[in-house]
């Protein structure tokens, strides 16, 4: 069944070079390495109308101090410049091209400092050349102990910025079943003005013991000023009393008047649970597709699951486990050129080991192919997708090579592969 439907490619890399000094396979198709002494990691992609690529990412020194950075590249993967972010012991998470206001064209960047138990956010603006605006440490809540963020939007409408992810239990007063004694995590979704001051929390809903805000967009649905938040949560889906499992869900929010208002709705399966990865706006037809992964408790990886609502959450369009008889973990997605969507993500290999995968999706949910990425030996996963402007498909991720590990950018054609 699975050769009637994929064609499987296996490019195995090696060595330690670094964006300086590899030449493109081809013109047009390549992979490159990006990164100095110790390990670098890829965190997100960024793509401008000119074809450049704004590549983030994470570098870790022999010492064990790790700072985050970012670098431009053109459409060659040429090097057009590369700068450290924030402080040491920060990591990078997501950048955003500025979409209105006065900075519009620039560059928004989303950042952890230090470990997760006490982790502070950070949120940076760039011009394009890389030189830095400014940038603003999001206030921590009262009696609050850790807030994660996993990505920022920025606002066209009203501009501004929103910040989506997780803090500890004390941000949100939980609703039953859960009760100060089993709360452990709140999803966070925090709003700034153009000048990145703090106007507060967007959302006052909780009702999960674990959850975490994956990505906020504004909301076009007849309602001026709206949110839509897409997350992940462990509340019971309504037909049931409580199964402790991760559920796709989204909620949106109407801050009239300044006071939060929410509603929402679960999806998911009660025998596994899903973990939302990545949200995207889909093009045809208008809407949102939810990509995130279906497993069985206690997995780390199972079946890409997908979620497609119109516009204005009245049609669910998709509603769908694609299974392929592998062990996948979704991190990516992205609209295609034509038809359908890309789906990134990592593949457990037989050898406990995991590669990129890359899978072609048609609008009704049927995988069309599948490309795989990795090194020989090594340990390869995926970060980021975009699709060019001519066509081609950018994925960012991270590759390990015969010393340490590096931040990889993979261009291919809109075939998934390193040829015309």
């Amino acid at each position: 069944m699975r050769n009637n439907f994929f064609v499987i490619v296996l490019f195995f890399l090696s060595g330690c070079d670094t964006g300086n000094n590899v030449d493109p396979v081809y013109q047009d198709y390549f992979i490159k390495y990006f990164g100095g002494a110790g390990d670098q990691r890829g965190a997100d992609l960024l793509v401008n109308e000119d074809g450049s690529m704004i590549l983030l990412g994470n570098s870790i020194a022999p010492s064990g101090i790790y700072t985050a950075f970012i670098t431009k590249v053109n459409r060659y993967g040429n090097v057009m410049w590369e700068r450290q972010l924030g402080d040491v012991n920060e990591t990078a998470v997501d950048i955003e091209l500025i979409k209105s206001g006065s900075q519009a064209g620039n560059l928004i960047v989303a950042t952890n400092i230090g470990v997760e138990a006490n982790s502070r956010i950070r949120i940076l603006r760039l011009n394009q050349d890389g030189t830095g605006i400014d940038s603003v440490i999001v206030p921590l809540h009262e009696n609050g102990v850790k807030q994660v963020a996993t990505t920022v939007t920025s606002l066209v409408n009203d501009p501004g910025y929103v910040v989506s992810g997780y803090a500890d239990k004390n941000l949100i007063q939980e609703t039953l079943p859960v009760s100060d004694d089993n709360d452990q995590q709140d999803i966070l979704v925090f709003k700034f003005d153009e000048s990145l001051t703090f106007l507060g929390k967007v959302l006052n809903k909780g009702g999960e013991k674990k959850g975490a805000g994956i990505k906020t967009f504004e909301w076009d649905g007849g309602i001026t000023d709206r949110l839509v938040v897409f997350g992940f949560s462990d509340k019971p889906l309504p037909t049931e009393a409580s199964d402790g499992l991760f559920e796709l869900n989204y909620t949106y929010d109407a801050p009239e008047y300044g006071i939060p208002t929410a509603t929402g709705d679960i999806v998911g399966t009660p025998s596994e649970e899903e973990l939302l990865a990545t949200v995207i706006q889909t093009t045809s037809p208008n809407g949102f597709l939810l990509a995130g992964t279906s497993r069985t408790p206690g997995n780390s990886s199972g079946d890409i699951y997908l979620v497609e609502y119109n516009s204005s959450f009245e049609v669910k369009n998709l509603d769908v486990k694609i299974d392929l008889g592998r062990s996948l973990e979704c991190v990516a997605a992205d609209n295609t050129p034509s038809s359908g969507y890309y789906i990134l993500g990592n593949e457990t290999t037989l050898s406990g080991l995991k590669d990129l995968a890359l899978i072609k999706v048609s609008y009704d949910g049927q995988a069309e192919w599948i490309r795989n990425f990795g090194t020989a030996q090594g340990e390869d996963t995926s970060a980021a997708i975009a699709t060019l402007p001519d066509g081609r498909i950018a994925i960012v991720g991270t590759m390990e090579l015969a010393t340490n590990k590096k931040l990889a950018l993979v261009v291919l054609n809109n075939r998934g592969g390193l040829t015309k």
